[in-house]
């Protein structure tokens, strides 16, 4: 038995549609073919066998959730946000710090708990890019006696956010009072938005 899908889109959409599918492990094959002159938009058909109708019935089930993940993320939906699955990020960043970071950058965004999916006005290609610098400034916390999760969360953003150093918004965070040395620790002193406010805007750039 065979289920043929086909489906067309840019280079990306369709690269990542064939990458995703592969990863599932089916007995597939792949054709594509070019569709505009520029050579950006493409389109594939995806055959799909088995001898098994109910499971087959549910990979070709699989591959459309898969074909549609992947469209919600390259096109916007009607009030213009692209749809990002958290699990499926190159770049592994807390989602906390990613909300933060998207609404201090007057980006707007929603999540939905129940899908674990981010909706924001921002392209695949700039997330990427966020979500790149993010974690190059968490790596630098290691340099530094920071405490909780919540309070490194702050303090990536503060310097995301505000364009300075890391010891300019640690001596901020310390000055202000929203945090506090304890057994050689910097640990939170403040309300938690309290901090992010004063953090991401007294020292912005």
């Amino acid at each position: 038995m065979k289920r043929v899908i086909s489906v067309s889109g840019s280079e990306e959409e369709t690269v990542e549609i064939c990458e995703k599918v592969a990863k599932l492990g089916l007995e597939c094959s792949f054709d594509s073919k070019v569709k505009s002159t520029d050579g950006s938009i493409s389109s594939i058909m995806i055959k799909l066998y088995g001898n098994d109708r109910i499971k087959l019935k549910e990979d070709h089930k699989d591959i459309l959730a898969i074909i549609t993940d992947v469209k919600n993320k390259y096109n916007a939906n009607k009030k213009g946000m692209f749809t990002y699955q958290l699990n499926d990020l190159k770049t592994p960043v807390n989602k906390d710090l990613i909300i933060d970071a998207l609404k201090y950058s007057k980006i707007k965004c929603e999540y939905l708990k129940s899908e674990n999916e981010l909706l924001a006005e921002i392209t695949a290609p700039e997330l990427d890019d966020l979500l790149k610098e993010l974690q190059e400034i968490y790596v630098d916390l290691s340099y530094y006696p920071i405490g909780s999760k919540p309070v490194k969360n702050a303090v990536v953003l503060g310097v995301y956010i505000s364009g300075v150093e890391m010891e300019d918004i640690l001596e901020l965070g310390l000055e202000k009072g929203c945090f506090r040395e304890e057994d050689d620790r910097i640990v939170l002193n403040m309300d938690i938005n309290k901090v992010k406010t004063i953090l991401c805007n007294e020292l912005k750039n």
